[in-house]
């Protein structure tokens, strides 16, 4: 949705901010079957996915005065918990 977006906001179009922000809004609710999911097989991943969101959530409005830094060590925790989650599946369930 966000790519989307911002194909249109190249091109001048207003609607690709409206679509990035809708991109933003839904995340969360993709983010919640990913951590869903994960939750009942590993739950150290689980949570270093879910707090990353958080920190990820709590820092985007500092985009707005140039702080990009909290959302993305946000990112950061979330593919650490990714990262681990899917190492643990592999050794796991050969």
């Amino acid at each position: 949705i966000t790519f989307v977006g911002l194909i249109l906001l190249m091109e001048g179009k207003f609607l690709g901010l409206e679509t990035i922000v809708l991109g933003y809004i839904l995340e969360p609710i993709s983010g919640i079957s990913i951590y869903l999911t994960i939750k009942d097989i590993q739950k150290v991943s689980a949570h270093l996915f879910f707090y990353g969101a958080v920190i990820y959530t709590i820092g985007l409005p500092f985009y707005l005065i140039n702080i990009p830094m909290i959302a993305i060590i946000g990112d950061l925790i979330k593919i650490v918990g990714l990262s681990y989650f899917i190492s643990f599946a592999i050794k796991n369930y050969q």
